[in-house]
């Protein structure tokens, strides 16, 4: 929320729309009865783009809270990492925080792809692969799905280059016990937008716009076309407003984000 004291100033009440939004977010994520995995994908994409953006956790814990009322990890993870190198680094942490103990809804898919892959000539094991494996905890795998386990370092000892069968052998030790510090037991946290980074789509907002006419605004712009894009013109607006603050001849105590 930004406000300032000085004359003719306005209390913007970011924090209340978005709640407003994420009220909006919790209704459409109730409304996901079975298993849709568009819709799945909409709730944890959208998300995870604001949690890894703008730092908004709370709409990232509905996607994984009815994902997992609905008993659905395995599938949404396995269809979600289909397709795994598109996906950034924090969006596999964010995978791995949603698998928690149940890891094998990780390995499974992978395993799945390796198989296919390695008879591939100048085959090697995928980044985001290496990387899904590197931090989820593979002891609760091992506990849970010994199979699974034992597929999964099958196909391992079947890669040629020495440097790769080191991380392999790495990846079998570490899994002899439980490590508290892996992304099954946490989230890793996402670094807030900068003020030169805010789409210049809403570079023109009204710095006196009220809550409601900021709502109304949103309903009738035509470059706000869904929740993704709300909550990002909300913050953009805050962002914006303290920008022009900060490069005007206003006294910087006079205004703080709250």
């Amino acid at each position: 929320v930004v406000s300032t004291q000085s004359t003719g100033s306005h209390v913007f009440e970011v924090t209340w729309i978005i709640a407003k939004c994420l009220d909006f977010f919790a209704d459409e994520a109730k409304s996901i009865k079975d298993f849709s995995y568009n819709d799945l994908e909409f709730l944890f994409d959208e998300g995870a783009f604001l949690y890894e953006n703008l730092k908004e956790r709370n709409f990232c814990d509905v996607a994984f809270q009815r994902i997992t009322q609905l008993k659905l990890k395995r599938e949404f993870i396995g269809q979600y990492l289909e397709n795994a190198e598109r996906l950034s680094n924090k969006k596999l942490d964010l995978v791995i925080e949603l698998a928690g103990k149940n890891v094998s809804c990780i390995v499974e898919p992978l395993v799945k792809q390796l198989t296919e892959q390695m008879h591939t000539e100048g085959w090697i094991v995928p980044s985001p692969t290496k990387y899904l494996l590197d931090n989820a905890d593979l002891y609760f795998c091992k506990q849970s799905d010994s199979e699974m386990y034992k597929k999964l370092l099958a196909i391992l000892r079947e890669l040629s280059d020495m440097e790769t069968l080191r991380w392999a052998f790495d990846l079998s030790m570490q899994s002899l016990q439980e490590n508290p510090q892996s992304l099954s037991h946490s989230y890793v946290s996402a670094d807030l937008i900068r003020c030169d980074d805010i789409n210049p789509v809403y570079n023109g907002f009204d710095d006196k716009m009220s809550p409601d006419k900021l709502m109304q605004w949103l309903k009738e712009s035509k470059d706000v076309n869904n929740l993704l894009k709300a909550v990002d013109a909300i913050n953009s607006l805050a962002l914006y407003c303290l920008h022009i603050y900060d490069n005007s001849k206003i006294n910087k105590e006079n205004f703080k984000v709250m």
